[in-house]
């Protein structure tokens, strides 16, 4: 006898570009979190992709771990670039978005 099964939606895969540099795991998040809800995402349906693994992170430098985030870039359904200055933005990630053809959202900038 076969049952229903109930498939849990589907994430939408964001990367955020932040300065993940001297922050705390949690300070991380809640940037990632701040930057989803600023750009319209509930951050609870996202899966922050660009979200190093604390033991990568933690034995890799920041020029490792940028290049470990740009190839998690390809697989986004959609990239959030904030105002430098703001924690968030990094002009690479909105170069290879233009480059490529990845959707992507600017937030933080005066209109």
């Amino acid at each position: 006898m076969g049952g229903i099964l109930l498939m849990e939606p589907q994430k939408t895969k964001l990367y955020i570009a932040v300065s993940m540099r001297g922050k705390t795991r949690a300070e991380i998040m809640d940037c990632l979190r701040r930057a989803a809800i600023d750009a319209g995402y509930n951050p609870d349906g996202c899966e922050f992709i660009n979200l190093l693994p604390e033991d990568v992170a933690a034995n890799k430098t920041p020029v490792e771990c940028l290049g470990l985030s740009i190839v998690n870039l390809a697989h986004a359904d959609h990239v959030i670039i904030g105002k430098p200055g703001t924690g968030t933005g990094v002009s690479c990630e909105e170069y290879i978005c233009n480059k490529y053809r990845i959707p992507y959202t600017k937030v933080g900038f005066e209109n």
